[in-house]
């Protein structure tokens, strides 16, 4: 009893694996860039289907940068168009 502290446990902490020869560790720095890329990449892998549907559509339809502007200032939706805009909201929300 004598040496512990009243929360401490009996049992020993295991050590964490040695680290291979010819491994080095990550500097924080190094990490938080690493950690950005990974998430960046995630984050692109994860919206590809939505931007692949949504150039699908705008090559379907031949929207180009004047019909686009023309649309906003006068929208119209059929009912194609309006699926399509539902499924990219809805997709991007996940």
């Amino acid at each position: 009893m004598l040496g512990r502290h009243p929360g401490q446990s009996r049992r020993r902490r295991a050590l964490p694996p040695p680290i291979p020869d010819g491994v080095k560790e990550l500097s924080p720095d190094a990490y938080g860039v690493a950690l950005f890329l990974a998430r960046a990449a995630l984050a692109v892998f994860v919206a590809l289907p939505s931007e692949a549907l949504a150039l699908i559509f705008v090559l379907g339809y031949g929207v180009d940068a004047d019909s686009a502007t023309d649309w906003l200032s006068s929208p119209t939706l059929d009912i194609t168009s309006c699926v399509v805009a539902t499924r990219l909201c809805c997709s991007r929300s996940r």
